[in-house]
């Protein structure tokens, strides 16, 4: 059973993340870490965690489960790192929004019967803003929580256990889980998320552009 749980990233998914397992009962530590101090602090002062670290690969080594909430590029070179530090007592997992490059090193430095396990995982939630002060116990319930778990992986039996136990952690929050291969899973989120927000941008983009061309109306 987990009971440790390192949360690298107090931003709105990480700090909701901790909110979200306090409401759900979950009665473990949660130590929280951020690059930035203001993060940390107002997560902290939230009870989204218990306390904070300075030293994120120590706190990942104290835990059981590491909650990788941080950008994509950030979240592939914490991988390297603790890939190097962790054994097949730990397992880590991540809320990237996109899936191929995470799974695909997560075969390359995880998931052996001697190493610890990585489940690449996706909530498909979020607000139009980030930031700790957002963090909301709620913003999980109801919403779809993806993984991109490959069957061929060999964990041990301590991981594969941690595992299990997240995956009933993420639906205790009241999310709805669902497993779809990586490459699968970059092409649909594509058209239903990063799509509309990219077609978005460019239409504000071209009003403001519109709006600065036109002289302003005297009245």
């Amino acid at each position: 059973m987990i009971e440790r749980i390192a949360i690298l990233g107090t931003g709105l998914l990480g700090t909701s993340a901790g909110l979200g397992l306090r409401a759900a009962g979950f009665r473990g530590s949660i130590t929280g870490w951020n690059r930035g101090e203001e993060g940390g602090q107002a997560a902290l002062a939230m009870g989204a965690v218990d306390a904070l670290s300075s030293d994120p690969l120590q706190a990942s080594r104290e835990s059981q489960m590491v909650l990788l909430a941080v950008p994509i590029y950030a979240t592939l070179d914490w991988m390297e790192q603790l890939s190097t530090v962790l054994g097949s007592e730990h397992l880590v997992t991540d809320v990237g929004s996109t899936k191929a490059q995470i799974t695909a090193a997560a075969g390359r430095l995880f998931n052996t019967p001697e190493r610890a396990a990585f489940l690449p995982g996706h909530p498909m939630a979020g607000k139009e803003r980030g930031g700790a002060a957002l963090g909301d116990a709620n913003l999980f319930r109801g919403a779809v929580w993806l993984f991109t778990d490959d069957p061929s992986w060999r964990r041990s039996p301590a991981s594969a256990a941690l595992v299990k136990d997240w995956r009933e952690l993420v639906e205790a929050m009241g999310s709805k889980t669902l497993d779809l291969d990586a490459a699968r899973h970059d092409e649909l989120v594509g058209w239903v998320s990063h799509l509309p927000q990219f077609v978005a941008t460019a239409l504000s983009a071209l009003l403001e552009e519109e709006v600065a061309m036109r002289p302003s109306l005297k009245t």
